[in-house]
């Protein structure tokens, strides 16, 4: 049958889970294979943190809907998954979001009794203390944390005190600092979060811990967002990647252009043909343009910029000897265009 994709981690470029409501499944391979994980039954899945690629968490409630739920971890890449208590309420605490500041730091919020909860740990989930809590007027559903002191959490638009709120003293007393009304938040990548309400043709950022928040709203709104809207914002160095339905994805390069991935094949808004081959490919690549290519940019899965070369000419031959196996994203500026690429790269047989 179908599964829909809720939420998906990646420990490394080897390691990750993905889940759907009522299945998880992991790879430990870089994506080639995913393997269904032997997780926990009757349940709907929240999210995922991740603290190692040894230790994972996911929150969930369950699927009766009686309010019940409970945090859940793995300490074998995702395969199987135990009950995580030591504090944690059993069965009865519906989660609506779990996140981890680092190793070591983690927070779960949910509601028992109509009531919000939120429980911090210090020692990897081990333990958990419940915090006696001010200025959340409403249940939460998503956070993200700059370190154990300083994190935003959201009231969502379907609540009257909607908007983000933000804390300085580890979660004990809270503060509405934007009034927009979102549901999520992106992943933190060098202090940037962006926020964002699924269906909308925008979303915010903030470079200063919530202090300030940017309305961004992509170049290609009239093609992009307004025919599909904007569900999932990724930020990484190259710019932002940007989920849509429609199996539509959107690269935002932050220097220059756009390209839009339509069910796995990278298509450019762009006058300019760019060929590579082979793809897939196990030791070099080829690039041929209609005109000069002035650089290429690589990029990981995750957005990390591995390398950039100067080209000046209009063929160029990239080794990727020694590249791990896996996708990568190949940024082409010639003389008048951007042009961006998706690589598989396999092993050599």
């Amino acid at each position: 049958g179908r599964h829909w994709i809720f939420d998906i981690e990646l420990a490394n470029d080897q390691y990750g889970i993905l889940g759907a409501y009522e299945s998880i499944s992991y790879t430990t391979d870089g994506g080639d294979t995913w393997l269904k994980s032997n997780g926990p039954a009757n349940y709907n899945l929240v999210n995922f943190s991740i603290l190692s690629e040894n230790l994972y968490f996911a929150g969930s409630y369950t699927i009766p809907g009686n309010g019940g739920g409970n945090v859940y971890k793995s300490t074998d890449k995702g395969a199987s998954w135990s009950l995580v208590s030591g504090g944690l309420p059993v069965d009865s605490l519906q989660v609506t979001t779990i996140c981890f500041v680092d190793k070591a730091t983690g927070f779960v919020a949910g509601i028992q009794n109509n009531q919000l909860r939120i429980y911090k740990t210090t020692d990897s989930g081990e333990s958990w203390e419940m915090l006696n809590f001010s200025g959340l007027p409403d249940p939460i559903i998503d956070m993200v944390w700059f370190n154990e002191n300083e994190g935003l959490t959201i009231i969502p638009p379907f609540l009257e005190n909607q908007g983000i709120y933000k804390t300085m003293d580890g979660g004990i007393s809270w503060e509405k600092i934007l009034e927009d009304g979102v549901e999520f938040f992106s992943k933190i990548h060098n202090g940037r979060v962006a926020a964002l309400k699924s269906g909308n043709p925008y979303f915010q950022e903030t470079i200063d811990n919530g202090e300030t928040w940017e309305q961004i709203v992509p170049p290609m709104s009239s093609v992009f967002t307004i025919n599909y809207g904007i569900e999932y914002v990724h930020i990484s160095e190259a710019g932002y990647i940007l989920g849509a339905k429609g199996n539509r994805i959107m690269l935002v390069v932050d220097e220059t252009s756009t390209s839009v991935i339509d069910n796995g094949e990278v298509s450019n808004e762009s006058d300019t043909e760019v060929w590579m081959y082979p793809n897939p490919a196990t030791q070099y690549l080829n690039f041929h343009a209609e005109e000069n290519i002035r650089s290429i940019s690589i990029f990981n899965s995750s957005g990390k910029l591995l390398a950039q070369k100067s080209v000046n000419q209009k063929y160029w031959q990239q080794s990727i000897i020694g590249f791990a196996p896996g996708i990568y994203v190949f940024r082409i500026i010639t003389s008048t265009d951007t042009v961006v690429k998706k690589v598989i790269v396999k092993e050599k047989m």
